[in-house]
């Protein structure tokens, strides 16, 4: 539906005590400060109101049609998108952004380049997953740029190759015939079923009905033909056409010399131009990906590994032209980037490997552990198996269902290191919240264990413990600004500072 003039839009405010903040339609660039705040429409009959995709509750003032609601925005950071829908069919959008002391886009993007550099490559976004299972990444320009140096040659290759002998695919379809070449006896006893009338009677026939003998008139045969593989060619034209694009787009990235970038469109735009290309590279071309690999693409070498980079080429360079809409999913989900930034640091600092190539930290072992070395196990966001952490309510009619955010466990001892991060701290910046230590705490007590540690965005890098009564917690800041200079002692101040609460259960 086209947006409506301006004019037309209700009046939408954000109310916080006298801080009053008029959203525009579409309009992105209005930063509000993290807090709960009142929204207000104004002289509008609407019909639906939505924060975020999602249905708001809101009342209407009285003797007025002004609409109140109620949103909480602490601790949020990034895009926000209110959708006012009118009873006169109309839709009106007001978008916002909020900011917060204690993240930014540019953190996030941070986040992404630390991970990208001291956990994967610099051909890798940083791919992260929320607790529902749905993926998502933070793009940057770096990995896709790295993605084209190391692969741009390689895709141009391959076509060029198939394009000098292309695959064909056998195509088998049957038909009527009076001969009795190439006859097809399952096909053929079914159509004399269905059309009895197709029999000829004669002597010397096969088949005898009631003491005669009969001919069959008709019957169904196989024939086989090979074919261009249409559905192959197809993927490959709209992987090209989606390179070309990106391509362009980086041009102009920074750090991209004019003729480095000359050379990838030529590449590009010959492959291209090659005659298996030019023929199926159809509007059609769109509709032709497949969610698993065609028998052609697994026995044939050169079109198996198109597809293997077409899937890093779709998990690792942003193929939508608007960064805004990546923007706007990716930092309201900022709690979920930093519980993945901190899995991969930790597994890091351990010098542990993953288990899925694909190096999200949801796919794991069947024994449920994410990363792992010869002398650890790093556990993600899942309930530990009961022979590495058991809670004592594992024995009543109640269990206990706890998922610590980060379980490092040393195989050979079966100590563990129960961790917890928090994308927020204390007003003192060096500190986390008190109330994330109190549910420290609580783990603490239900796995019967004497140290757990929480992992926060502190403001410096210091990590302190609070020991007493042979209990302790590990107050742990971990942040992306904390690896611009000495990475590597960074890291190894991770991995002691854990390794330090790694502890039993207690008798």
């Amino acid at each position: 539906m086209p947006a409506p003039p301006a004019s037309s839009a209700p009046r939408v405010l954000l109310q916080r005590g006298s801080d009053i903040f008029e959203l525009r339609p579409g309009v992105r660039d209005i930063v509000v400060p993290e807090a709960t705040y009142f929204v207000r429409v104004e002289g509008a009959d609407v019909r639906e109101f939505l924060f975020d995709n999602e249905k708001l509750a809101y009342s209407l003032a009285r003797g007025t049609s002004d609409l109140f609601a109620q949103v909480d925005l602490t601790n949020e950071a990034g895009f926000h998108e209110i959708t006012v829908s009118l009873s006169s069919g109309e839709i009106h959008r007001f978008e916002f952004q909020t900011s917060t002391a204690k993240a930014s886009w540019e953190e996030i993007t941070s986040m992404a380049r630390v991970v990208s550099t001291y956990a994967f490559d610099l051909r890798r976004q940083f791919i992260y997953a929320l607790p529902t299972g749905e993926r998502r990444s933070v793009p940057l320009v770096e990995v896709e740029v790295a993605w084209l140096r190391s692969r741009v040659s390689e895709v141009c290759s391959l076509v060029e190759k198939i394009d000098q002998r292309p695959a064909r695919r056998a195509h088998v379809h049957y038909r009527r015939s009076r001969e009795a070449h190439g006859v097809s006896v399952p096909q053929t006893s079914r159509l004399l079923r269905e059309n009895p009338n197709l029999l000829e009677r004669t002597e010397d026939g096969p088949i005898i009905l009631d003491g005669d003998r009969y001919w069959p008139s008709i019957v169904v045969t196989r024939e086989r033909e090979l074919e261009p593989a249409k559905l192959e060619h197809s993927q490959i034209a709209l992987f090209l056409r989606q390179l070309a694009a990106v391509a362009k787009r980086l041009s102009h990235a920074p750090g991209i010399s004019a003729h480095e970038a000359a050379q990838w469109n030529s590449q590009i735009a010959r492959a291209r131009k090659m005659r298996v290309i030019v023929k199926h590279d159809t509007p059609e071309a769109g509709r032709s990906r497949t969610p698993i690999a065609t028998p052609v693409q697994r026995n044939d070498q050169r079109y198996r590994r198109l597809r293997i980079l077409e899937w890093e080429f779709r998990q690792n360079v942003r193929v939508e032209t608007d960064p805004v809409a990546d923007i706007r999913a990716n930092l309201r989900d900022t709690w979920d980037i930093y519980q993945s930034f901190v899995g991969h640091i930790i597994g890091k600092a351990f010098d542990m490997a993953y288990v899925a190539p694909s190096t999200d930290l949801r796919d794991r072992s069947p024994g449920g552990y994410s990363m792992y070395s010869t002398e650890y196990e790093l556990y993600f966001d899942v309930k530990p198996p009961p022979t590495v952490l058991s809670s004592w309510r594992n024995g009543t009619e109640r269990p206990g269902d706890e998922r610590p955010d980060i379980l490092v466990r040393e195989r050979k001892t079966n100590r563990v290191a129960l961790l917890d991060a928090k994308f927020r701290r204390d007003r003192d910046p060096r500190r986390p919240q008190s109330e994330d230590l109190f549910e420290l705490q609580g783990y603490m007590n239900s796995f019967s264990i004497p140290n757990a540690g929480v992992i926060y965005p502190g403001s410096e890098p210091r990590p302190r413990t609070l020991s007493a009564g042979g209990k302790s917690l590990l107050e742990l800041p971990i942040r992306a600004g904390f690896f611009d200079a000495n990475s590597s002692s960074y890291l190894a101040n991770i991995r002691e500072a854990i390794a330090n609460q790694l502890c039993s259960r207690l008798p």
